[in-house]
């Protein structure tokens, strides 16, 4: 079973500073999930949450793909 104490949790700072590497990255990361990137790989990469991205992106008006949906918006 998974033990929940095993793992550190994030000072704020640490979060901040994914946040801000988030908005200081806004056309790359953009572009990258716009050329297919998926939505969870990119937050893990920037080290968010994916509702913490989706955020990001429904507030910049980047079309958002359900998790089901590829390139171009069409149903897997």
């Amino acid at each position: 079973m998974f033990d929940q104490r095993s793992r550190t949790r994030r000072t704020n700072a640490d979060v901040r500073a994914a946040q801000d590497r988030v908005y200081a990255s806004r056309a790359a990361l953009t572009a990258t999930y716009q050329e297919g990137a998926g939505m969870a790989a990119l937050a893990v990469e920037y080290g968010v949450s994916r509702p913490g991205l989706r955020e990001r992106f429904v507030e910049w008006g980047v079309p958002v793909r359900g998790r089901r949906t590829g390139v171009g918006g069409d149903a897997c």
